[in-house]
């Protein structure tokens, strides 16, 4: 209900935001979402109280801020325009720390709950729920916003999702998790020493870079996202409606789940880089359709196609990630991609903001479309399946250093 790239970036602009700001959206998103990660390896060191910690800390660090952005949102006309433009995008920003302390832990968890042979097919079915049903939230939201677009509307949207955050949270508390049963197992390396040595193990495996590659390109070609809803509520886009474009914005939720339900499938038989490869390829396809293109069908096309695009940066992206990692720690090779990913996210939307507001949309979409066909290109010819390579180091368990869990 309260997709930030939609949502947010409308909110932000009807309180007088300019590009620059709107861009910082994707870059707090995917830099705070990385950068705290390294904090997270030792806040989170006993894998038996993992998934309640887990669970605590979103109560403690992330769903507060939901309700913060609602009251932000809902009093915006007594605090006046610039206060509420700070007070929304420093709330954002706090739930994105939140949310980036305990990132490469989850997503750790996560595969250990799972063994690889089923694990594609069980984000693919858990996400495509959980993308429906933002699908469903995205409708009811633009429908809401077609009828009213007073801060007080904004206001309950932000609230009403972080009710929903809390009843979603609790549903983890019914998941088994093996490590609970097990014994204990340090989280993180026991020191500094040993955790860079994991690090330097990891960009000594050629295809890992490879993937670093591929997926900073991507990213790159990808700046430009927060400023698409704002594109097409301008006369250039179109001059669509609020509520239009975040209704519009279901389409990438839905389609979203589905691609990753599909990519999880493909992945579990044929290897994730097909999946990430494909999702390149739509990148391309949605930068080219709103830059040669305006009005409604445009709109929903591109957000249709950019579900399937964002579907291959998340569950692929995080399988391949878990399996190119050459050495007998996974939650470190998860973060240290996590933080040499976060070197491009946090920049790139807002210097693309930034050339937006100088040179204009068109420029800026020509430069991503390049950036975007470089990846896809890259991911071709470059890398090369995981499952293809034989890791020389074995993991203490004696099992298979691509998939230690």
């Amino acid at each position: 209900m309260a997709t930030p790239v939609t949502v947010l970036a409308l909110l932000l602009s009807n309180h007088g935001a300019g590009k620059a700001m709107i861009g910082s959206i994707t870059a707090l998103e995917g830099g705070m979402t990385v950068l705290p990660q390294m904090i997270g390896m030792y806040l989170f060191r006993s894998t038996a109280k993992r998934k309640v910690q887990l669970i605590l800390w979103h109560f403690a660090f992330i769903i507060p801020y939901y309700f913060a952005l609602g009251l932000a949102a809902w009093f915006g006309p007594l605090l006046g325009n610039g206060a509420t433009r700070w007070m929304l995008i420093s709330f954002f920003f706090l739930s994105c720390m939140g949310t980036g302390s305990i990132m490469s832990v989850w997503m750790e968890w996560m595969a250990s709950v799972f063994p690889q042979t089923l694990r594609g097919k069980a984000m693919g079915i858990s996400f495509c729920a959980a993308s429906v049903a933002g699908a469903l939230g995205a409708v009811i939201s633009g429908r809401v916003l077609v009828h009213s677009q007073e801060p007080p509307v904004f206001g309950l949207i932000y609230i009403t999702a972080g009710l929903i955050s809390i009843v979603a949270i609790l549903c983890f508390s019914f998941i088994h998790d093996p490590a609970a049963h097990a014994p204990p197992k340090a989280a993180a390396p026991q020191s500094w020493a040993m955790l860079l040595g994991r690090f330097r193990l990891s960009l000594a495996d050629r295809n890992f870079r490879s993937f670093l590659v591929g997926r900073v390109l991507a990213m790159m070609g990808l700046c430009v996202l927060p400023l698409v809803a704002v594109h097409y509520s301008s006369p250039l886009g179109g001059a669509l409606s609020d509520g239009f474009i975040v209704t519009a914005g279901a389409g990438q939720t839905f389609m979203h789940g589905l691609a990753t339900l599909i990519y999880g499938w493909l992945g579990d038989h044929y290897g994730h880089r097909l999946a990430v490869l494909t999702g390149a390829g739509m990148q391309v396809v949605f930068l080219l359709i709103v830059l040669t293109t305006a009005g409604p069908a445009s709109c929903i096309a591109a957000y249709l196609v950019l579900g399937l695009c964002t579907a291959a940066g998340f569950v692929t992206h995080y399988n391949l990630l878990f399996e190119t990692c050459p050495h007998d720690h996974r939650l470190a090779h998860i973060t240290l991609g996590s933080l040499l990913f976060s070197t491009v996210m946090i920049p790139a939307p807002l210097i693309g903001g930034a050339a937006a507001e100088r040179w204009g949309m068109g420029p800026l979409l020509g430069v991503c479309v390049a950036l975007s066909l470089a990846s896809f290109l890259w991911f071709i010819f470059v890398m090369k399946e995981p499952r293809s390579i034989a890791y020389p180091l074995p993991t203490p368990e004696g099992e298979s250093a691509a998939d230690p869990a």
